[in-house]
């Protein structure tokens, strides 16, 4: 069936109210969180018009946005707010920077540094930040590494020059990467995570840094062999193609002047067939000669240039066909640094291009055994943060439905279930607060009925999900900006029990705060406020 959706107001019925006995949870509007500190007294919120800097535990808030529509400011794309409130960000003039009690200063940089450079990530007590050093200018060329990944160590008045980490020269296929980043690390600044892009830009992959005792640092590619599917080689990529040879080479400068003008009187007349000038017509024999030598040898070598240039772009072909993708930037750094993960997109093999699917799930690996999990029971999942022991947080994309998932030693739960286990008040103060309405209309009968829907947004947190924030936004009404909430889990988790007032009313919901009509499906529902089994 076609359907339109129309626009309504956002509401939430026949719900109890939160307890007294729990936080109330923090509620920032015009918000979208991006990330928090591990003590969960900072948060940070960010968007395509900048950044908004919370300061929670004094109730203060930090504006830097750029009214013409470019952003000012963006927020680094690891864990980027320490614990005392240093929230690290880059800005238009493509300088590394973080913020300090309400000021911004530049990271130091080598004068020879010509590229953008990032601070991504910083530890809890801000001892060490890691980013990408631009070597160069952005290009399209080929050949060129665009960043390095970097490290940057406190010092008594600031930030020490940065630290260039070890990486690959080359990238699997055997020519220089466009880019070798750090995107994220551990509490101790000990283990990093970046990524590797190939010269194409077409893949990204993982790359691990550690640091040893003697405080030399070391990288690996994360599972470097099965990048290469079984029965693909790469040859040496050929490179640029020859030059062709041009007519102009072989003619005298008044035989180019007359080509020329032919070949404007041609333009002129509107490309008429019978005008056109053919180059050799204004050479004499001796430069025709060398002319059509040079064309042949030129042809010659170009049929072994393109098998090759073609040879090696098939097995590129192979590879992004049957090796995960992972989202550029995506890297994710478990504080404990035991664990690092990241979002992957799978293609569907396909003959029909236009037509095949991309499959979007989250990938959460050992830092020390490199075994992982895929998190593929739910497609376009996008890892959001990884907390200690390997614990995630994954969403549905931005401007979807959105809802957020906990993932868990292979196990997902949907947030409001997740929330519900540790605190049933907060399960029910979500149906009050992230719940949308909206009518839905059939074109096919007219009908119109009124649909509401809980949306658990986007998730971050602090490192043992203690402290939990939840961005949404009314899809179905594009003048509302998103709502950020911040709920205090392990505050609220040792207060147990729901007293729902329904007035004589059977509330069904299922796992994913969906209200039904009835439970007849073999399934677990919250009846009433209490989890029960149908079977």
């Amino acid at each position: 069936m076609k359907k339109v959706f129309l626009l309504a107001a956002v509401t939430a019925v026949g719900m109890p109210s939160v307890m007294a006995e729990v936080p109330a949870p923090v509620e920032l509007d015009n918000a979208f969180l991006y990330a928090m500190s591990p003590n969960g007294k900072y948060a940070v919120s960010s968007n395509s018009f900048g950044i908004k800097i919370y300061d929670l535990a004094n109730g203060q808030e930090y504006e830097y946005f750029d009214e013409t529509g470019m952003s000012m400011v963006s927020c680094g794309i690891g864990s980027c707010v320490s614990d005392n409130g240093i929230v690290l960000g880059s800005t238009n003039d493509e300088l590394a920077q973080y913020w300090k009690d309400g000021e911004w200063y530049d990271l130091p940089l080598p004068s020879s540094v010509t590229g953008v450079c990032l601070s991504n990530a910083i530890t809890p007590d801000a001892s060490r930040i890691c980013g990408n050093i631009g070597l160069n200018p952005l290009t399209l060329d080929g050949d060129a590494l665009m960043q390095v990944p970097a490290v940057w160590n406190a010092t008594a008045d600031g930030y020490s020059m940065p630290i260039i980490l070890p990486y690959p020269e080359k990238d699997f296929t055997g020519r220089v990467p466009q880019y070798v980043t750090a995107v994220d690390m551990s509490a101790d600044g000990k283990v990093i995570v970046g990524q590797v892009t190939n010269a194409t830009g077409m893949i990204n992959y993982p790359i691990i840094y550690k640091e040893a005792a003697d405080g030399t640092w070391s990288y690996e590619i994360v599972d470097e062999a099965s990048l290469i599917p079984e029965g693909v080689t790469f040859g040496t990529y050929p490179g640029d193609g020859p030059t062709r040879p041009q007519p102009e080479e072989f003619m005298s400068a008044e035989e180019e002047e007359e080509y020329n003008a032919a070949y404007q009187a041609w333009i002129d007349s509107g490309y008429q067939n019978d005008l056109f000038p053919e180059a050799v017509d204004y050479m004499t024999e001796e430069e025709t000669a060398e002319y059509e030598a040079a064309m042949a040898a030129f042809n010659e070598e170009y049929m072994v240039w393109e098998a090759a240039y073609y040879a090696w772009f098939d097995a590129l072909e192979q590879c992004l066909d049957r090796i995960p993708q992972f989202l550029f930037n995506s890297m994710k750094m478990g504080p404990d640094g035991k664990y690092f993960g990241g979002t992957v997109t799978v293609e569907e093999p396909s003959d029909d291009w236009w037509n095949a699917k991309a499959y979007i799930h989250t990938w959460i690996a050992d830092v020390e055994t490199m075994k992982y999990t895929k998190y593929n029971q739910q497609d376009d999942l996008n890892l959001t943060y990884l907390g200690n022991n390997g614990v995630g947080l994954a969403s549905t994309s931005v401007y979807t439905s959105s809802q957020s998932w906990v993932l868990e030693h292979g196990v997902p739960q949907t947030m409001y279930y997740w929330m519900y286990s540790k605190c049933p008040e907060y399960a029910v103060y979500m149906k009050d607060n992230m719940t949308f309405a909206y009518e839905d209309f059939d074109m096919e009968t007219g009908e119109i009925t009124e649909v509401e829907e809980l949306m658990s947004g986007r998730a971050v947190s602090t490192p043992n999900l203690e402290v939990m924030g939840l961005t949404v936004q009314n899809i179905w009404d594009y003048m509302t900006d998103g709502e950020a909430f911040i709920f205090n889990v392990a505050e609220a988790s040792a207060v147990n029990g729901i007293e729902a007032d329904n007035n004589g009313e059977t509330v069904i919901y299922d796992l994913q705060g969906r209200k039904l009509n009835n439970a007849e499906a073999p399934g677990i529902y919250i009846i009433n406020g209490e989890k029960k089994v149908v079977r």
